[in-house]
């Protein structure tokens, strides 16, 4: 973790920041996707800030990541380790409509690692979450080629549309923003397969709300630049 920059805490920071955007920690934790617990935590010092949290937080009240850590944060990831799996699902993306599959496991394993991704999604453990995330998604692929009937192809899609959505999620809140708007492409083609209009809906309902956390940061850098020229 980084060291606390004139003798101030991340967390400290972070306080001093939602209460100048005039949010409460209900709301911060809210725009941010964690628990209030969580926020309180971290802005007391009970907690550390990890990478993915500060990143959220920071789209969340729309400032840089580094004006709460004082440095860049890309630096930040690499020199607290990086994240694992962000390679093979550049890859992944890469190969477009022709996304090479790999043999499935059971539906019940399936089903369990889909589990084990958004369970470390949602409690903080998005480097873990990661990681799993690339072999996950070809299986799926995979599960989805190689479904005998109509309902076995709709319930890989359905999973396959998860996935994705938890990979959309999963890049947003460390910075890869084009990663995260691939994976909701990803997530809505799927969706569309999967028998299910509701998975078509939380795509839609997820980006909003990437793009209503983007934009306060758009217009921030495109004052900054207009004052700065």
């Amino acid at each position: 973790m980084p060291k606390p920059v004139a003798g101030v805490s991340i967390g400290e920071r972070i306080a001093i920041a939602r209460k100048v955007a005039g949010l409460n920690q209900h709301s911060l934790a809210q725009r941010s996707r964690y628990s209030v617990s969580m926020i309180r935590a971290v802005e007391q010092g009970r907690e550390p800030a990890s990478p993915g949290l500060v990143a959220a937080v920071a789209r969340a009240l729309g400032v840089e990541a580094q004006e709460l850590y004082g440095q860049p944060f890309r630096e930040l990831l690499v020199e607290d380790g990086g994240v694992a799996g962000v390679a093979e699902l550049q890859t992944l993306f890469a190969e477009g409509s022709y996304v090479e599959p790999v043999e499935p496991a059971s539906w019940d394993e399936l089903k369990a690692d889909l589990a084990v991704v958004q369970h470390d999604r949602r409690n903080d453990y998005s480097r873990r979450a990661m990681s799993r995330i690339p072999v996950l998604l070809r299986q799926l692929h995979g599960a989805v080629d190689g479904a005998r009937t109509d309902e076995e192809r709709e319930r890989a899609f359905r999973m396959l549309a998860r996935a994705y959505g938890n990979a959309a999620q999963l890049t947003y809140r460390f910075g890869w923003f084009s990663l995260a708007s691939s994976g909701l492409d990803r997530m809505e083609n799927a969706a569309a397969h999967s028998g299910q209009p509701l998975l078509t809906a939380h795509a839609t309902q997820q980006r909003a709300l990437i793009c209503s956390h983007t934009r306060p940061m758009a217009r921030r850098n495109a004052s900054f630049n207009a004052h700065s020229t």
